[in-house]
């Protein structure tokens, strides 16, 4: 964002001060890019927040179809004391 606003909005280096519409230029510069950002994370939010509830809705699913399923040729592992 420093960069960006930096050459769009300064005019002259020459001057240790910025001109007023340099700094107004500036000014809406980084409030644009920072509600951008906002808007963008937003979104973000929004849509991970679908993502964790679909995939807990197929884990759940998922575990009620396999729930009545037995594991085929079970055995029983002993251990022996040596």
């Amino acid at each position: 964002m420093t960069e960006r606003c930096f050459y769009k909005c300064i005019e002259h280096t020459n001057s240790r001060q910025l001109s007023p519409s340099e700094i107004e230029c500036a000014d809406k510069c980084a409030v644009k890019f920072i509600r951008y950002n906002n808007k963008l994370m937003m979104n973000f939010v929004r849509r991970q927040n679908d993502i964790v509830s679909r995939r807990v809705k197929e884990a759940e699913q998922q575990m009620l179809e396999n729930k009545g399923q037995e594991i085929p040729n079970q055995q029983e592992v002993t251990v022996s004391s040596s």
